[in-house]
């Protein structure tokens, strides 16, 4: 595993600090893709919050899909796939919509964790 120089670290270990003060890291965007996306609507919206969050705004509009402050809009949520990596800040959470159903999320929800909504 390759460390950061001295020079790089010092100005993250004061900055970050300064960032978590001001909120930076309890924030939460949506990316709903029901309105369309590059891939043409999907019945979901992913949600992104703490470091996670960071420029994910941009990203969802760069593949067609609607940004959201605040997080994926909560009614009408059937379940939802938690995809957060390991060891990292923040969560990434893809939340489903009808017509999916607990069953169809469940079985797809690979590698992550389901959540009932």
């Amino acid at each position: 595993m390759a460390l950061l120089p001295g020079c790089v670290m010092r100005p993250l270990l004061f900055v970050l600090p300064l960032l978590a003060g001001c909120g930076a890291f309890d924030s939460a965007i949506g990316c709903d893709f029901r309105e369309g996306s590059s891939n043409d609507p999907e019945p979901r919206c992913q949600e992104r919050t703490g470091v996670q969050a960071t420029g994910f705004d941009v990203t969802c509009e760069g593949i067609g899909a609607i940004p959201v402050e605040g997080g994926c809009p909560t009614e009408g949520i059937v379940a939802g796939c938690d995809i957060t990596a390991a060891g990292t800040t923040g969560e990434v959470i893809d939340w489903y919509y009808a017509p999916e159903t607990l069953e169809t999320v469940t079985a797809n929800c690979t590698g992550g964790t389901v959540i009932e909504g």
